[in-house]
């Protein structure tokens, strides 16, 4: 998988006033991360395990810089798709994504 070749993912936005589906373009990074976030609604993911999910488990000499900046790319594509940032960071405890979730049957 390219590092940086976008691909598709399909999102459900859910808040109070609706529910939509929102289809935004992501590298396979950026998606990686996206997914972990997802399969763990309202849980803190720590960096470790975002490194591990963008770059492999063994991938050697990762910056920790390098995520904070894929995790800011991630977090302004999604600003910019639904109108506001999902991911709310809390230093040590890491990042976690509130009311987006995969579109039901979405092939990612």
């Amino acid at each position: 998988m390219s590092a940086s070749r976008p691909t598709t993912v399909s999102l459900l936005l859910i808040s109070q006033e609706e529910q939509r589906r929102i289809d935004i373009a992501l590298t396979p990074r950026e998606r990686l991360m996206l997914l972990l976030l997802i399969a763990r609604p309202g849980e803190f993911v720590r960096d470790e395990e975002l490194l591990g999910a963008a770059y492999g488990l063994f991938e050697a000499d990762v910056n920790p810089g390098a995520l904070h900046e894929d995790i800011a790319r991630l977090r302004a594509k999604l600003a910019e798709a639904i109108g506001h940032d999902p991911i709310v960071s809390a230093g040590n405890c890491g990042h976690r994504i509130c009311g987006v979730r995969l579109w039901p049957g979405a092939d990612v």
